[in-house]
This record gives C-alpha cells, sequence and structure tokens, in this order.
C-alpha cells in the first residue's frame, strides 16, 4: 500500500491491540499497547533489507516518544500518529 494506506493500517492496528484485553493475572486480564514503524517501498527502501531497517528506525522513534503510537520512516512527510 501507499504511506496515506500503511499510516491507517499501523492506526487500526495500534487502536485493535489497545481496545482488547489479554489473558493474565486476574478476571480482568491485561492491557497491551503497541508501538509501530511505517516504510514504505521504494520511499524508504529499494529493498526487503532497506525497508525493513527503515520501519526498525521508524519503530524506535516511537518507542522513545513514549509508545502506544507510531512513526513513519524517516525522509518522507512528516507523520507521527497517538491517541
Amino acid at each position: 500500500t501507499d504511506e496515506a494506506g500503511a499510516v491507517q493500517a499501523a492506526e487500526r492496528i495500534r487502536e485493535v491491540v489497545g481496545a482488547s484485553r489479554f489473558d493474565g493475572p486476574g478476571e480482568q486480564g491485561i492491557e497491551v499497547t503497541v508501538s509501530l514503524g511505517v516504510a514504505v517501498f521504494p520511499q524508504h527502501g529499494g529493498t526487503p533489507t532497506a525497508l525493513l531497517g527503515q520501519a526498525d528506525e521508524a519503530l524506535y522513534d516511537a518507542k522513545r516518544a513514549g509508545r502506544d503510537t507510531w512513526r513513519v520512516a524517516a525522509g518522507a512527510p512528516v507523520a507521527e500518529g497517538r491517541h
């Protein structure tokens, strides 16, 4: 998909995971959040390895931003997402 579609997918994944409850201690289960890195071919990398590396860097940017969020790989229009 293009960058807009990837951003929509990342936000949807973040929302679904955040709204879900997972088995854990107690009857209520545990809350889980997710951070995501988005990279798009060929904009962020022309090979699978380069693309994965850019997505990984974007993931670490999301984690540094406070988690439960997503970031698009550097070199793209500035995009951030967080509820």
